[in-house]
């Protein structure tokens, strides 16, 4: 998606941040995407067996989740004091299933949570070590992974989705990959992050009700130079860990947290609102019998944790826990940065 799409919904701001930000679609050129993804599905389909009948595709999915409430793990340093929630809500619940990002996987098979799902879209190579293959996990890996990817995935349940960012991706897919009825591709539009890009990759598969972890967005206030870069749950060194200053403006009461990020997190924060208006009223599009079907469903979408994006979820009405939020912040702009970022000579934006 092109940050463009969301300016409607946002104050106006510097040129120079979409700039900064960019795409977000792995460092890849819009051709050298969809080589990506006809390649790794035509490898796919090399490998099927008459038994088969088609590559192992989340398309598999369809209708089976429908019920089920998916809890969205990400890596914000919130996850920590929500991993609580967390276990509860499977312990005394049947329909909760968890997706787990990114190395929040193996964080949390480390507290002895092991994810019913694992998702992976990032196109670039150090993905490979971001999850290890656990046997009771189904993973769902994006078209476009690095080809060594998925042969760490070799022997274990993974299913291929195929994440859309400009409307030439399905297209270029149908034309080089035709298929009896293009039933067998599960395409995925939606924002540029693996975490948000969940959410549609569920829906798809029947699922409406949501949960967001870990969804901070933003470095946690630090005061001292000992703690900075403090951006996930967990050790993650093959992050960005540049410092953007960046202020976010709620919608609902124009008041603004303030906050150091990364671009990917730029993003993120940016692209958020119109994920959350687009979840009222969200759109399927799919082909079936070689006819193109069009479904609207609603999306009830929570936010668990702290952090930029949680507090955009408050002012819309969608945290948790908003008895809390209100208690941290009440009303006014946030300054979430912390003594030692806020003494710091920063790019600042507003977003």
């Amino acid at each position: 998606m092109g940050l463009e799409v969301l300016d409607k919904y946002l104050p106006r701001q510097d040129a120079k941040l979409d700039d900064k930000l960019g795409y977000a679609i792995g460092w890849l050129s819009g051709e050298q995407y969809r080589e990506r993804l006809v390649e790794n599905i035509k490898a796919h389909e090399q490998k099927v067996t008459p038994y088969q009948g088609r590559y192992n595709s989340v398309t598999e999915l369809i209708g089976k989740l429908r019920g089920k409430k998916i809890i969205v793990a990400g890596g914000g340093t919130s996850l920590q004091s929500t991993l609580p929630r967390i276990q509860t809500k499977r312990r005394v619940s049947h329909r909760v299933r968890i997706a787990a990002v990114n190395k929040t996987h193996d964080w949390l098979i480390s507290k002895n949570i092991v994810p019913d799902f694992g998702v992976l879209s990032d196109p670039r190579p150090h993905v490979l070590n971001y999850m290890t293959p656990h046997p009771k996990c189904t993973y769902l890996l994006a078209a476009c992974l690095d080809p060594t990817v998925f042969e760490r995935f070799e022997g274990f349940d993974y299913k291929i989705w195929v994440p859309i960012n400009e409307e030439l991706d399905s297209g270029y897919i149908i034309d080089k990959l035709p298929s009896d009825d293009g039933w067998e591709h599960a395409f995925v539009a939606g924002a540029s992050t693996v975490g948000l890009r969940t959410v549609p990759l569920f829906t798809v598969c029947g699922v409406t009700e949501f949960e967001l972890h870990g969804f901070d967005s933003c470095y946690a206030p630090t005061d001292t130079q000992e703690n900075m870069d403090n951006l996930y749950a967990y050790d993650k060194p093959e992050s960005d860990y540049e410092h953007l200053d960046v202020t976010a403006v709620s919608r609902e009461t124009q008041e603004g947290f303030r906050c150091i990020t990364n671009k990917n997190m730029a993003n993120q924060m940016r692209e958020f609102p119109h994920f959350l208006e687009n979840s009222r009223n969200f759109t399927m599009n799919n082909v079936k019998d070689g006819v193109a079907l069009e479904q609207r469903v609603t999306q009830t979408i929570k936010v668990a944790g702290d952090g930029v994006v949680p507090w955009l979820a408050w002012k819309e009405g969608c945290h948790t826990n908003p008895q809390e939020m209100e208690k941290k912040y009440k009303t006014g702009h946030v300054d979430y940065r912390g003594t030692f970022y806020s003494q710091q000579e920063n790019m600042s934006y507003a977003v």
